[in-house]
């Protein structure tokens, strides 16, 4: 906008915080007011002739909830400074861990690594959710990794001109710029208060993998609002008259094949749920099983599991008018999925808050028809024969079932991560470890 333009919000945005502060009792110090200009040194200028009051007080770079923000040339923000400062507050950490590292004593590969994942990364990865996609650039790979290998040296107390691929080799702590990553994918994938812009989409993509390519995340979303339903937690659910059950369960499975070079194992898993209808005189009335995708968490099984049942459930409809069924349950032995989809959680992901809206949909109709939805637990593992009957319907979908959409987990997009980290941290080492064993030999 216009240097007036500007000046107007400024005008008005200071008046708006000294009234909250007169209002709520506070007193604004005027020794530490400080405000951020975008753009370059001219529009500081023009905006300082205009406010006088102000001029001194005009930043290019200013400190805010401990991050550091500075004017990028086109306008915007720069968040490079404040990687540099959380990389040297980090290294400052770690120099005062340095004299407890002597060759006479020192602490335990297990407490240094302790203190490298609880204190050092922590430091390093301050605001990473906003500063984040500063870690695509070499320079702070190169620094962050020289982070790593000097705490390295100080855990095999190893000399400084040991080399730091070596170090970076037999050493197995996570990488710095690995934990940004990954801070930075959950927070603008999966939380509701973080967006990601294109430009950084493109390169993120190169480690989340399925979720920005051609698949949707497991986003994190309010709860569809409805009827907070009451959970009967006996455990052993009856057969009774004019009552409908749908017993429900999830099945995830790993397996293991050998690749046909031989190295090392690849894992991957079979995923299905299944819908048991019991009759009101205990009876298979009928089976329902569906495949899910690989990446599935059980709990994800379970809630679409729930929303299978749930859609089910509606063809009973008819009877219920009739009112030859008054009562339909849904049994279920995953406790966590039954609180999500019974309105206990505020906060889901999609799997969840589509397994909730298909329950508030099918209570709302059995409501309407003058029938009930409950919900039901399950101990599991105890011989109820309807809750194996699901188990094993579950086990048989994640084999020959029909596929179901379901959003990819976090889970499996952090492993893509760790994947692709291990993966370069190979290839550093073929590229790199031939001049090694040539210095050696010399």
């Amino acid at each position: 906008g216009s240097i007036e333009g500007l000046v107007y919000g400024i005008t008005r945005a200071r008046q708006a915080a000294k009234a909250w502060a007169e209002r709520e009792g506070f007193s604004l110090a005027e020794a530490k007011e400080e405000l951020w200009v975008g753009g370059g040194d001219l529009t500081r200028a023009l905006i300082g002739d205009r406010l006088p009051e102000l001029r001194g007080k005009i930043k290019e770079e200013v400190k805010w909830l401990g991050l550091t923000m500075r004017s990028s040339p086109k306008g915007g923000i720069c968040f490079r400074r404040q990687a540099e400062r959380s990389l040297e507050e980090a290294g400052k950490a770690l120099k005062r861990y340095t004299p407890l590292c002597r060759r006479q004593f020192g602490l335990s590969e297990a407490v240094l690594e302790g203190l490298w994942h609880r204190v050092i990364i922590p430091k390093a990865c301050y605001g990473a959710e906003l500063w984040g996609h500063q870690a695509r650039y070499a320079w702070y790979t190169k620094k962050a990794e020289s982070l790593r290998h000097a705490a390295g040296r100080l855990m095999w107390r190893a000399l400084g001109s040991t080399p730091g691929i070596l170090m970076a080799r037999v050493m197995e702590w996570k990488r710095v710029d690995h934990a940004v990553v990954e801070r930075l994918a959950k927070a603008t994938l999966y939380k509701r208060r973080w967006r990601l812009e294109d430009k950084d989409a493109k390169w993120l993509s190169q480690y989340a993998g399925d979720v920005l390519r051609n698949q949707q995340p497991d986003r994190e979303q309010v709860a569809p609002e409805g009827r907070v339903l009451e959970i009967d937690g006996g455990g052993s659910p009856m057969p009774e008259e004019g009552c409908v059950q749908y017993y429900t369960d999830g099945s995830r499975k790993e397996c293991t094949k050998g690749r046909p070079r031989g190295g090392r194992i690849a894992t991957c898993a079979r995923v299905g749920c299944g819908v048991a209808e019991i009759g009101p005189q205990g009876e298979l009335a009928w089976a329902g099983s569906h495949r899910l995708p690989d990446w599935c968490t059980v709990h994800q099984s379970e809630l679409k599991g729930i929303e299978r049942a749930c859609i089910r459930a509606e063809t009973t409809l008819p009877k219920v008018r009739e009112g030859k069924i008054r009562k339909v349950d849904i049994c279920v032995d995953n406790i966590s999925a039954l609180r999500a989809a019974g309105g206990h959680i505020q906060l889901l992901g999609r799997t969840g808050a589509s397994a909730r809206a298909a329950v508030i949909r099918l209570t709302e109709k059995l409501e309407e028809a003058g029938g009930e939805l409950r919900l039901k637990w399950v101990k599991s593992h105890v011989g109820h024969r309807h809750n194996a009957v699901a188990d094993l319907l579950a086990a048989d979908g994640a084999h020959r079932g029909r596929l179901l959409t379901v959003p990819v987990p976090w889970v499996h997009t952090r492993e893509q991560i760790q994947r692709r980290y291990a993966s370069r941290g190979d290839k550093d080492w073929a590229r790199k470890s031939s001049g090694l064993r040539a210095s050696w030999a010399g």
